[in-house]
């Protein structure tokens, strides 16, 4: 305590020891039943109502003390300020002095806080509200608001026990009315301006998800085709404007359930910038990927977070590809999965992109394609399916292909041999095969 406040304290028969908490010890506790039942705005005006008949100060004492702090209530706003800002503090998150729009409502909170601690029903919750939605305009961290009030009523009774030591006629009892009236507004205040805070934030939020979703809707749907639009929308959403990006299309549990909670702030971690967008039958992402290194970390997230069917495109570097790459993202999420993982990777071949372009015409001209299968058992097709696939893979060599699949060569043959006569086609001509292979990449893919 400041060396300038024990003559005050003094002359109003208060140990100089004493500091704010045990002045206005036996104040807060009166008014403790009342303060517990704080949920909402509603009750800041029941507890302000109830002030007087708790706080009955003994012939307005306070009011000179009060009417001379109004009097300079500007300069006390200044004041109150420079405390704030130059004070050490011990929250992570800077404090913002308020814009010159705000003055107003700081010089309506403080003639409010003084005039309640004669009376606390003149306490105005408005003006309080009105500072928490500022504040949160403002964007300021809860912590770094609670830490500038306490700095800011602290300073406050300072003032008022100044103030008090120049009126003679004002005696200890009403220093503790009036210290205990300053504990309980400042209860109230928190209150009110945490309500006006919520308010607001909760606006914004509402605000910036509506904004959000339409940014993503735009590149989800390929309507913004000019460059500096593709830049304000990337700006917006916070994605570079240039790639490498892939999209994600995760399957829904059920509408309104997001497949990958808390996605985007688990990819922030591990260093990678993602948008996301829910819709009715798929939670759907664009990542960036600055590196095969992150790419594999992006899979290995899905893994472990995968519970529906996740589809994830190829690579590719431009905004404007989106809608083709959430095509690509769909049909590998629809196709058939490796067994024991539920995340597919569109591989990005001209093959397989052939394959998937024109999802209705590709089934109907591989159906055509692979009739001669229809009548063999689905292990039978599959064995004959992941001999053909084994071959090409290793540049149609019969040993390499018996080596990778465990069996002698000649059963690689004799399996080849009933593609071709299931098939009608005769895998000695390239035309041939690359018709095959696209047929069995559309039925791997989209049947």
């Amino acid at each position: 305590m400041r060396k300038g406040h024990e003559p005050l304290l003094a002359r109003h028969g208060i140990p100089a020891k004493s500091n704010l908490q045990s002045i206005g010890q036996l104040s807060i506790a009166k008014t403790e039943r009342a303060t517990r039942s704080r949920t909402s705005i509603g009750s800041v005006e029941q507890l302000a109502a109830a002030g007087p008949a708790v706080w009955s100060l003994p012939a307005r004492q306070g009011d000179c003390v009060v009417k001379a702090l109004n009097e300079r209530a500007e300069a006390l706003v200044v004041d109150l300020v420079e405390t704030i800002t130059t004070a050490p503090r011990e929250s992570e998150q800077a404090w913002v002095p308020p814009p010159v729009v705000g003055a107003e409502t700081c010089l309506a909170n403080v003639r409010s806080v003084l005039a309640a601690m004669v009376t606390p029903s003149a306490f105005d919750a408005q003006s309080a509200i009105v500072n928490g939605m500022d504040r949160a305009r403002q964007r300021l961290a809860v912590s770094a608001i609670i830490e500038s009030d306490r700095i800011a009523f602290r300073r406050l009774w300072r003032v008022l026990a100044d103030e008090a030591a120049r009126h003679p006629a004002i005696d200890g009892q009403v220093v503790q009315y009036m210290t205990g009236n300053l504990y309980a507004v400042e209860e109230l205040f928190a209150t009110a301006m945490f309500t006006g805070y919520r308010q607001q934030y909760q606006r914004q939020m509402i605000d910036e998800m509506s904004q959000g979703t339409m940014m993503m809707d735009v590149l989800l749907h390929g309507h913004a085709q000019d460059t500096w639009r593709l830049w304000e929308i990337a700006n917006y959403l916070r994605l570079p404007t240039e790639g490498p990006f892939v999209v994600i299309a995760a399957d829904v549990p059920c509408v309104g359930y997001e497949a990958l909670p808390d996605v985007q702030s688990k990819l922030r971690s591990l260093d990678i910038f993602s948008a996301w967008r829910l819709l009715p039958d798929l939670q759907v992402g664009i990542a960036h990927v600055a590196s095969e290194q992150r790419r594999n970390n992006i899979l290995a997230l899905l893994n472990r977070m995968a519970t529906q069917q996740i589809g994830v495109s190829a690579c590719f570097d431009d905004l404007r590809h989106i809608p083709n790459a959430l095509h690509f993202a769909k049909v590998s999420l629809r196709g058939q999965s490796r067994v024991g993982s539920k995340v597919t990777v569109f591989d990005g071949s001209i093959l397989a992109t052939a394959a998937v372009s024109a999802p209705g015409v590709m089934v109907r001209s591989a159906a055509k394609e692979l009739d001669g299968f229809s009548d063999v058992s689905c292990e039978e097709r599959e064995m004959l399916i992941d001999t053909f696939q084994a071959w090409i893979d290793n540049d149609a060599s019969v040993r390499a292909t018996a080596e990778v699949l465990f069996v002698h060569p000649n059963t690689v043959r004799k399996r080849l041999h009933r593609i071709e006569v299931r098939t009608g086609r005769n895998l000695t001509r390239p035309r041939d095969v690359i018709e095959l292979g696209l047929a069995l990449e559309v039925q791997r893919r989209l049947m």
